[in-house]
Parts: structure tokens; C-alpha cells; sequence
């Protein structure tokens, strides 16, 4: 948000024991950080919106090798 930059999702699946499949996403365009502290939260929820919605594609269609390392929820 900070730096205006596109986030590029990328998601990794297992295809069997040895190759695996890595897909790209399309650029999510973020909702700029401002500096109005004020409007940040809302401003944080839209772009984590914008993430879960591509998220929830993935997850939805390899529900088995879905793993979060980091508490994004929180």
C-alpha cells in the first residue's frame, strides 16, 4: 500500500510426489495508503478483500494442500 506497487498472488500446488504446478496471478491494484490514519483500517479490509477473493479461488479448487504460515487474520 505504501509503495503503490501491484500485488502479484502466486500459488504453488502438488501435482504428485515430484512436479508440482505454480500459477500467477493478475495484479491486484491496492487501494493507496494516504496517510489518513483515520481511513487505514477500511483501507487495509477493502485490499485484504481484494486478496481473500483470489485466495478463496485456489483454496476452493485444492482445499488438501491449503496452508497459511503467517496470521493474516488477526
Amino acid at each position: 500500500m505504501k509503495s503503490g506497487a501491484p500485488l502479484l498472488p502466486s500459488f504453488t500446488w502438488r501435482k504428485d510426489k515430484y512436479n508440482h504446478y505454480q500459477v500467477i496471478g493478475k495484479p491486484l491494484e491496492l487501494l493507496p495508503d494516504n496517510g489518513d490514519r483515520a481511513n487505514r483500517k477500511e483501507t487495509v479490509r477493502k485490499n485484504m478483500q481484494k486478496m481473500i477473493a483470489v485466495m478463496e479461488h485456489y483454496i476452493t479448487q485444492y482445499p488438501d494442500q491449503w496452508e497459511l504460515f503467517h496470521d493474516i487474520w488477526v
